[in-house]
């Protein structure tokens, strides 16, 4: 029969599947399960097995959009193309949630620092995930990385949540923030590429136009130098803890270079620091001589500064 909204309507169901199939359209049907739901399907041959295909329910297409679909499918059946195992392989392909995992287990936890894992860590599950985690690795579009970019600026992912008595999470956007998401989403995409999820050459982040970040340079007044050196004698610390706090103040180095400088590393007569894993590389770090006599009056820890 050829098929009319009229005439899909009215097929009832049976004991077990009802199949009625489209005189003007050779392969293209109706399937009618036993609890009377309905939905459009081709059925073609590949080599010398029959494949059959669902289009999607009949509440969700009308009849020629779904003629239209199965007319494409069919014609590309005739020319090679299996559109059933295609669909199969679609829906295994992998997924920016499952890039993500592949990524920290692969290359993040192997080859960077517990701070920036920590990090990438953070932007995955604050920003990539929710926005788009669910889409699949091949799909994403540079327009999917700059709608994310946007979103992550404008605070769409902001989230302050009570975890407990005391403590919540508190997550905020920025134009800081999403340039650090869209690097990390290069880097993933880049290995997407090296481990065959997509083409060569195909990083949807590639050209991106970040936000400008404002730099901001800060240090400390006289004034506040003074009222730090009250607030460091008027206290009991460690005089490890004074000497870090020192370095920081006097050396410009990150706080974690500074909580993990070795003893030996230090070269008390040349009042010098070296660093082998800073952010940057190796580097040499140099004190004046106030801070550098002070530091060196302090009795030698077993460990590091801390």
């Amino acid at each position: 029969m050829r098929l009319t909204e009229r005439a899909v309507a009215r097929i009832a169901a049976g004991d077990r599947d009802v199949f009625i199939w489209d005189d003007a359209l050779p392969g293209f049907g109706v399937r009618v399960k036993p609890s009377g739901a309905k939905s459009y399907i081709i059925q073609y041959r590949r080599g010398t097995v029959s494949r059959r295909m669902t289009i999607g329910a009949c509440s969700l297409y009308r009849l020629e959009q779904a003629r239209e679909r199965a007319r494409r499918l069919l014609t590309a059946a005739k020319d090679g193309a299996d559109p059933a195992a295609d669909r199969d392989q679609a829906r295994k392909a992998p997924t920016v949630n499952e890039l993500a995992d592949r990524y920290l287990a692969e290359h993040a936890e192997l080859r960077k620092k517990p701070s920036s894992l920590a990090a990438d860590r953070r932007n995955l599950t604050n920003h990539i995930r929710p926005l788009l985690g669910k889409a699949r690795v091949a799909d994403v579009t540079a327009d999917d990385i700059d709608r994310l970019l946007v979103q992550v600026q404008s605070g769409a992912t902001a989230t302050n949540v009570k975890l407990g008595k005391r403590s919540r999470r508190i997550v905020r956007g920025g134009a800081g923030v999403a340039n650090r998401c869209v690097a990390l989403l290069s880097k993933m995409f880049n290995l997407a590429e090296r481990w065959k999820m997509r083409p060569p050459g195909s990083n949807p982040c590639r050209g991106l136009e970040k936000f400008k970040e404002r730099k901001v340079e800060r240090f400390l007044s006289a004034e506040e130098l003074s009222r730090l050196g009250d607030a460091l004698r008027g206290y009991e610390l460690s005089p490890y803890a004074v000497a870090a706090i020192k370095l920081l103040v006097f050396t410009g180095a990150r706080l974690g270079e500074v909580l993990a400088l070795r003893w030996d590393r230090i070269d008390f007569e040349r009042g010098e620091m070296r660093l082998d894993d800073s952010k940057t590389g190796a580097k040499t770090l140099h004190l004046p001589p106030r801070p550098w006599r002070f530091f060196r009056s302090c009795p030698e820890p077993k460990a590091t500064l801390t």
